[in-house]
This record gives C-alpha cells, sequence and structure tokens, in this order.
C-alpha cells in the first residue's frame, strides 16, 4: 500500500471542467451510443481513452478494450494490477498472440430450458449469430445468390449446437468419407439432416466438390490459423461475456500480431468479441451499463463494420456505449463516406477531436463542429462612418458683449493760384419800319325787369349805358433806325493757402442678454457597410483550430457548443513502482497460465475427444424421428 501511494495522479481540473466532461453523468447518460475519439497519431487519442478507462474502473463501470497495439492494453493491465483489490479482481486479460495460455469462446453455446420451444428458438437465434460472424469474415452481407453455401453452413452449424460441439469441429464435416466425419453422421439428431450427410458421403468426388467446395474453402480458411481453431475448439471453460458484463468486468485484448496473427485472423478475433458482447447485450433481459472502447477502429472496420452499423442506433437503450477512436476519415475504406464512419458520428453523443494535420480530415471535421455555432449573420467587416444629427433644441439664454476703442488724427491743407484773362466785343446794327390802321364799332342793347325799386332805377342807368353805340377809326406809321458797338476786356489774379488739422479719440462698450433656441448637436457611429462570414469560411476557420491544436488538446463537442480542454496525462504507476508493479503482472499472468490452457494442450484435448466420438459418440445417442419434430429442418 506504500507503494501503491506513490503512483502520479492525474492533473486535478477546476470543479466545474471535471464535473463538465468527466462524470459519470456527462459519460453515460449523455454519451448516447458513446464517444467518438479522432485525431492524428501521437497527439493523446490513447492518453484520453485511458483516462476514460481509469476514470469509469474506480467509478466501478466494467469495460471491454480491444486494441491491436501490444502496448496501450498492457498499460491498462499494469495500472489496474497496481489499483485496488475491487478493480484487480474484475481484470480479464486476453492475448491471443501468446501461445502459452488460449482464452476459449464457444459461440454457439446456447442456455439450457425445459421449454422444447423456446430451446429451439434460441437455437436458431444462436446459428443465425455465427452466420453473421462466419459472413463478416468472409467479407459477406448475406446469404444472397448463394443457395448452397447458405444450406450447408446452415446444416452443419444446427448440427453442432445440437450436439453440443465446438465451432471449430465444422471442419470434420467437410472432410467427407473420413472416420470423424461418419461417426459424427451417426450422432446427428435431426433424421433429413443426417441423410443429407450420408447422400453427400456416397455421392461422386466429383459431386461432392461441386456440392460443398465453395463451403469448404470459407470454413477451412477461416480456420487455417491455429490460435484461431484453438480459441472455438472447447465448449467448456469458456468466457461468458453475459456474466462478464452483469459483473463489470474489465475485460482487456491484445490484438497484437506477435509474428501469429495476420491482419485478417486480427479483424475475425475483433468482430468474434464484439458479436458475442453485442448479442448478449441485445438478448439480455436486464440492461447493465457497459463500455466498449475500440482503439484504431479502421482496422476491424472491414469485419466488424456492418455489426456496428446496426448496433449503434440501438445500443443506447440497452445502455452499451461504445468509445472508438480513429486517426481521422482516411483509413476507412469508403473515407468519409464510410457508413460506419457516419453512423458514429451521427450515434455518438461526444466527440473529442484531437489535431488534424490533413485538410481533407481538418476540413470534414472543422464542418461538424461548425454547425451548431454557425451563424448566417455573423460579421465579418464593418465600415463605420461618424455623422452629426440633430437631437432636439435647447433654451439658453445668450448674452452678446462688444468693446471697440477708436483714435483719430489727421492733417491737411491747401493752395491754389489762377489767373484770369477776359476780352469782349460786340457790334449791333438794326433799323426797322412799321405802320397800323385800326377800325371798330360796336352797339348793345340790355332790357330786365325787377320789382325793387333800387334795382329799377339801377336798371335804368345800365339801360342807358347799354343802349350805347360806339364807332371808332385810326391809322399809325413809324420808322426807326440804329447802330451800336461794344468794346470791353478784364485781366484778374488770384491766389490762395488754407491749412486743417483734426485728432478724436473714441472708445464704446455693450452687453445684450437674449433668450433662444439652440439645436442640440450630437455625433454617432454609422454603419454604411456590413460583410458576412461565408459557410466556407466558417467551416475554414474550425478547420484551422483542429490544425493547430497542441499534444493533449482537444476539441469537445457535446449537448452543448464545442469547447477546447486539454487532457490530462493518465496515471502510470509502472513509472514511479516498476518493481511493485511487476510483482503484480508476474503473479496476474501466472495466474492466468493455470486457468487457461495452451492452445497446444486445447488442441490436443480435442483430439482425444474426437476419438472417443468415433467409438461411442454414434452409440450413444439414440435416433430422432423427423416427423415427431414440430420444427422440422
Amino acid at each position: 500500500m506504500n507503494q501503491l501511494s506513490r503512483t502520479i495522479r492525474p492533473k486535478r481540473l477546476s470543479r466545474t471542467r471535471r464535473h463538465s466532461f468527466f462524470s459519470s453523468k456527462q459519460l453515460f447518460a449523455e454519451s448516447q451510443a458513446g464517444i467518438f475519439i479522432s485525431g492524428d497519431s501521437g497527439f493523446g487519442k490513447s492518453n484520453a481513452m485511458k483516462v476514460l478507462m481509469q476514470l469509469l474502473a474506480i467509478l466501478g463501470y466494467g469495460f471491454l478494450f480491444i486494441s491491436p497495439h501490444g502496448s496501450d492494453p498492457r498499460d491498462i493491465l499494469s495500472w489496474c494490477m497496481a489499483q485496488k483489490a475491487s478493480i484487480r479482481n474484475r481484470v480479464v486479460y486476453i492475448d491471443p498472440a501468446e501461445t502459452s495460455r488460449t482464452t476459449c469462446i464457444n459461440p454457439l453455446a446456447v442456455e439450457s430450458t425445459r421449454d422444447p420451444i423456446q430451446y429451439r428458438a434460441r437455437l436458431v437465434s444462436k446459428i443465425g449469430h455465427v452466420c453473421r460472424i462466419l459472413l463478416s469474415a468472409w467479407g459477406e452481407e448475406d446469404f444472397d445468390s448463394r443457395p448452397r453455401l447458405f444450406t450447408w453452413t446452415m446444416r452443419i452449424l444446427k448440427t453442432l449446437a445440437e450436439l453440443g460441439l465446438p465451432l471449430a469441429d465444422a471442419k470434420h464435416f467437410l472432410d467427407v468419407g473420413s472416420d470423424v466425419y461418419n461417426a459424427l453422421v451417426q450422432a446427428v439428431p435431426d433424421v433429413m439432416a443426417r441423410h443429407f450427410f450420408e447422400n453427400l458421403a456416397a455421392g461422386r468426388p466429383q459431386d461432392i466438390r461441386e456440392e460443398i467446395e465453395s463451403t469448404r474453402n470459407r470454413i477451412l480458411g477461416f480456420f487455417s490459423n491455429p490460435i484461431i481453431e484453438a480459441m472455438l475448439s472447447r465448449t467448456s471453460g469458456v468466457l461468458d461475456f453475459g456474466q462478464l458484463r452483469r459483473k463489470n468486468a474489465i475485460v482487456i485484448v491484445n490484438l497484437r500480431q506477435g509474428g501469429v496473427l495476420r491482419e485478417e485472423d486480427q479483424q475475425i478475433l475483433a468482430n468474434l468479441f464484439l458479436a458475442e458482447l453485442l448479442h448478449d447485450v441485445f438478448n439480455s433481459d436486464t440492461p447493465t451499463p457497459y463500455f466498449a472502447f475500440l482503439d484504431e477502429l479502421p482496422v476491424f472496420a472491414r469485419g466488424s463494420g456492418p455489426e456496428l452499423t446496426a448496433a449503434a442506433g440501438q445500443i443506447r437503450k440497452f445502455l452499451l456505449r461504445l468509445v472508438c477512436a480513429t486517426q481521422g476519415a482516411n483509413p476507412f475504406p469508403d473515407r468519409v463516406d464510410d457508413r460506419l464512419l457516419n453512423a458514429l458520428i451521427g450515434q455518438c453523443g461526444l466527440h473529442f477531436l484531437f489535431r488534424h494535420k490533413h485538410p481533407y480530415d481538418a476540413k470534414f471535421f472543422g464542418e461538424i463542429i461548425g454547425f451548431p455555432t454557425y451563424d448566417p449573420q455573423r460579421v465579418k467587416h464593418q465600415t463605420v462612418q461618424s455623422q452629426q444629427y440633430q437631437a432636439g433644441h435647447d433654451l439658453v439664454t445668450l448674452m452678446d458683449f462688444s468693446e471697440s476703442e477708436s483714435e483719430t488724427r489727421g492733417t491737411g491743407g491747401s493752395e491754389s493760384n489762377g489767373v484770369t484773362e477776359t476780352e469782349q466785343w460786340s457790334d449791333t446794327q438794326s433799323h426797322s419800319v412799321g405802320s397800323s390802321t385800326s377800325h371798330s364799332e360796336s352797339s348793345s342793347q340790355t332790357t330786365g325787369t325787377s320789382q325793387n325799386p333800387y334795382n329799377t332805377q339801377l336798371q335804368q342807368i345800365r339801360q342807358a349805358v347799354s343802349d350805347a353805340r360806339s364807332s371808332t377809326a385810326g391809322q399809325s406809321e413809324n420808322r426807326t433806325d440804329g447802330r451800336s458797338s461794344t468794346t470791353g476786356g478784364s485781366k484778374g489774379h488770384s491766389h490762395q493757402t488754407s491749412q486743417s488739422w483734426s485728432q478724436s479719440v473714441g472708445k464704446t462698450r455693450g452687453r445684450t442678454f437674449k433668450q433662444s433656441l439652440v439645436p442640440r448637436l450630437l455625433w454617432r457611429d454609422v454603419v454604411t457597410g456590413v460583410t458576412f462570414y461565408s459557410p466556407q469560411e466558417h467551416q475554414l476557420m474550425y478547420a484551422t483550430r483542429l490544425a493547430s491544436l497542441q499534444i493533449g488538446e482537444a476539441i469537445v463537442y457535446g449537448p452543448g457548443k464545442p469547447m477546447r480542454i486539454q487532457f490530462p496525462l493518465a496515471q502510470d504507476p509502472a513509472r514511479w513502482s516498476p518493481r511493485f508493479v511487476a510483482r503484480r503482472m508476474e503473479h496476474y499472468l501466472d495466474l492466468l497460465a493455470q486457468v487457461f490452457p495452451s492452445p497446444q494442450q486445447v488442441l490436443a484435448e480435442r483430439q482425444q475427444e474426437l476419438e472417443a466420438i468415433i467409438h461411442n459418440l454414434g452409440l450413444a445417442l439414440p435416433e430422432q424421428d423427423a416427423g415427431d419434430d414440430p420444427f422440422p429442418s
């Protein structure tokens, strides 16, 4: 315990950030189908998965970790061995490349029940489950247009399940005419299936090859690696994923090649473990929270892609969460159009995106995290101009003040000289003659009456005068001669001088008060032009952020807006207490060697069982009539 206390703990984050990103609610309830992790190699994907697995183990959750790299599974195993017993006792370590031990699986195992109808239904479900495993290994999606392959595969799998034989014994049904084949045919419970096997053995070699050649090539290719054959050659002492999941087991699967596994073998084993887990999850009566970590997902995309794609939209309700890591979209078979990639992006509620240097990946994931914050009216540039405007009037009292001062000085003078000389003469001569004759005569009479005595008298006088008549005649003549002559002249001189000066000084002051309405003038900035970000520019902004992330930095895209965080380093107890961890690891691996036999031992035991079948199995099982079977094949 003293050595355990020396282990380094991850850097503590603030309370808010720890609750936001590393709480069980965020990792489980809000992750929907799971967590998607992507980034370039060496920038924190594996460390992020280790941090999440360590947190889940401490919180009491179980998980399945599958990785094609040997270092990461060993690191998680060493960390678990340095923890308390509640974590150590839940660990199951599987390393198929280690030939000193092997972990066996029986995908054809059917839970027994007293109800025969329910048992047969479970049997059919298991056979369909194994068929999907084989189809994925063969690169097929279904049995369409392959009736013979479907017929013989279903017939062999059903016979193996009914006899309680392991999946690896399927190849014995393809060795037509051998002792093992004849013994197994005699033990086939279904009479119709037995007749088919017998008729096949009785046919010509050419007919046999034509009938089962396609099935034989595929099944023998599936078991071409003895390690896979050994893992599928036992029916007892095998892993039960349902029991492991219900006990929150920590299952670590190290699929390193180790010089003994091919890429095809890695895909077969990864698909085998995932198919077993998914089959148990979908057929469980009581959902149990569980996680499945898949490192370097494109390595398993070909074999497990269809299975994971179909399960991504359903596992949320069964409390299973996928945590998948990949180096961008380029490693997938169809790149950004890959069905598995798009299913995980759409169904996973949490995305941890580390640095993506490649423009193809940066733009693709930048578009994904840019959608929640995309605003078509986000302003890129504004043109602003200051303008003056009138905001009403103010009544103010104005005062005019004036002051003036003036001083004037002036001098002046004038002088004039003049000479005037005048000479005048005239000569006048006149002569005139005139005569005139005049004659005039006049008479007048005036009559009037008046009652006034005075007027009567006056009237009489006027009448006397008016009745007078006059007559005048006359003649005159004159003659005049005259001559005059005048001569005169004058001359004068004048001189005048004048001088004047003046000076004036004045000073005035004035002040006037008056009230007036004065306009209130203000200044404001007026936007005269706006430029918005285009969708391509918005996408490139997030692509630039992804391409500029440092080691350990990631952009988290969850229920809210994308956020940039710094992942802490995963705990590494082997670095600070290597001897203690090494002793724990050695003790655990020795325990595994005692529990799980080597592949050679498994195959040897199976050979002994087959020899016993040759002598005893055909006679031990009673023959069943197909007519008594309510569900004949």
